[in-house]
């Protein structure tokens, strides 16, 4: 992605799991920031934050990702309005 330079704003969303598998939840308006912000934004992808060994991946313009077809987004939850 496009570097950023030091004194540039970043954007940080923090994204964690117990487990160690790829996916993670972002709501919609956490992507619709991350889609305004885009190469200000930066996931930090923790993993097995249970364990005695958390990883921890840093994920520059997720949106990019998506873009280009290296990442797979999905609804997870859908809002319910009774009329």
């Amino acid at each position: 992605g496009e570097g950023l330079a030091p004194e540039a704003e970043r954007f940080i969303e923090v994204k964690s799991t117990s487990g160690t598998g790829p996916e993670f939840e972002m709501s919609e308006s956490e992507w619709l920031f991350a889609e305004d912000k885009r190469h200000q934004h930066i996931v930090c992808r923790v993993t097995a934050v249970t364990s005695g060994a958390p990883q921890c991946r840093e994920i520059r313009d997720i949106v990019g990702f998506f873009l280009a077809d290296s990442s797979v987004r999905r609804p997870v939850a859908f809002k319910v309005r009774i009329v």
